[in-house]
């Protein structure tokens, strides 16, 4: 199990510096990992079996997959290489109830190392920070299950709004009640977006007449006929 666990976490930490990589420089990075045994997302097994990453995602795998130049060639002749679970839910921050539908736990969760590890050693590549309580406590954050800053293990876009039905009729009242604060901030942003266009056009209006002002000023005035010679 500790061989797994050392080859699942340089896996994905190696993923994650590639993936930093390929922000700062345009050239691909290309990881190889030969293993004993790959399985695929489908089911299909490949003894032995070649894996090649680019920049983090599964470009090819197979039996005899041809390595592009300068790949980082991993050797897991006893390992099995698999996709990685994926763990929806699991609660963590602190407890609050109520619609709190904006929040989720960037700013409550501090996490300490080693405290992700057990997610990795079972197989997790990403595990979904739910927050506690009940009603509409806040967002998931799906995080990378590996020690580092909380900002950089992230999946940002990845999370969800938990919602829970556990305390009825609160929660369901709690429901409704989002969704009509939701209704009256889209209805403010309506508004405030056809204040700003009428605005816009207002200025645009005025800039036009003053523009038309200033041009009429410069055009000489009619000149006077010339007298008998």
């Amino acid at each position: 199990m500790n061989k797994t666990y050392e080859l699942f976490s340089a896996l994905l930490a190696l993923g994650l510096c590639l993936g930093g990589l390929r922000l700062a420089q345009a050239e691909d990075q290309f990881v190889a990992v030969k293993a004993k045994t790959v399985i695929t997302a489908t089911g299909e097994e490949f003894s032995p079996g070649v894996v090649v990453l680019r920049n983090g995602k599964v470009e090819a795998v197979g039996q005899k997959v041809a390595l592009p130049p300068k790949a980082i060639v991993i050797e897991a002749p006893n390992e099995v290489v698999m996709p990685g679970f994926v763990l929806a839910r699991r609660e963590a921050g602190q407890s609050r109830s109520g619609n709190h539908a904006d929040l989720d736990l960037t700013k409550e969760l501090f996490l300490r190392e080693g405290d992700l590890k057990h997610f990795l050693e079972a197989g997790f590549v990403a595990v979904a920070l739910t927050p506690q309580g009940g009603g509409i406590p806040g967002q998931a954050l799906v995080v990378r299950p590996l020690d580092g800053d909380l900002e950089v293990l992230t999946l940002h876009g990845a999370g969800y709004l938990s919602v829970g039905m556990s305390s009825l009729p609160g929660d369901k009242l709690t429901l409704r009640g989002a969704f009509k604060e939701a209704e009256q901030w889209i209805e403010r942003v309506e508004k405030a977006r056809k204040a700003w266009e009428e605005k816009q056009k207002l200025e645009a209006a005025k800039a036009a007449a003053a523009k038309k002002a200033a041009e009429s000023k410069q055009q000489p005035g009619p000149q006077p006929a010339p007298g008998p010679q």
